[in-house]
């Protein structure tokens, strides 16, 4: 649809073999429109899928995400508990989130990023901004957050 001279509304239809279909859409002038789209194309089929499997020293750790997405929020560390255990799962260790960061969205890890806060189990948060004297605290701390986390097995 061409709205002027310069404003372009794209809509890209990706339809898998495997039965999986895709949508973006992008507005705007057609240079930023389609880097746009293909930003758009490029993280959603380079980033970390769930599931996926990834070695870690000699054990293998199976990135399951959360019941019905990849990362979830959760009111509360133990209902990310929960929806974990629903799936036959559980949440990250510290140090199983430490690795999965330093390996990042794109080789098959999940970045933690900034300015979240991960669920763990035992009621317990990851709060990577909070390094001294440890990342992980009570999730009391953080009175009415909202906490991001995936499962793992």
């Amino acid at each position: 649809m061409l709205r002027s001279k310069s404003d372009l509304l794209v809509t890209v239809h990706v339809d898998l073999s495997c039965g999986h279909t895709y949508h973006f859409q992008a507005q705007g002038f057609p240079e930023q429109v389609m880097q746009s789209i293909g930003v758009q194309i490029f993280e959603t089929f380079q980033r970390t899928q769930f599931p996926s499997k990834l070695k870690i020293g000699n054990q293998q750790l199976e990135l399951v995400g959360s019941p019905g997405s990849g990362v979830g929020r959760a009111p509360s560390p133990r209902s990310a508990e929960m929806a974990c255990k629903a799936v036959n799962a559980r949440l990250p260790t510290e140090d199983e989130y430490d690795y999965l960061s330093n390996v990042g969205d794109w080789n098959g890890g999940v970045t933690c990023a900034r300015g979240k806060l991960w669920a763990m189990a035992n009621n317990k948060v990851m709060a990577p901004d909070l390094r001294n004297p440890s990342p992980v605290r009570s999730a009391a701390e953080f009175p009415g957050q909202d906490f991001s986390y995936y499962c793992v097995r």
